[in-house]
């Protein structure tokens, strides 16, 4: 990894000053890997009821 970005991210998401921005960026990446995980088993769930 190029270490301008991890000083970028460090100075971004490892400051307290930046908690909220943390919080934002957190929430939404678990909010899209839950969809993301939603549809990938409503995906394998429809193969197996086609394989049927």
């Amino acid at each position: 990894m190029d270490l301008k970005i991890d000083y970028a991210f460090k100075q971004l998401f490892g400051n307290k000053k930046n908690k909220d921005i943390t919080m934002v960026f957190l929430n939404a990446f678990i909010k899209h890997w839950r969809r993301l995980q939603w549809k990938m088993r409503h995906f394998e769930e429809h193969l197996k009821i086609g394989k049927s």
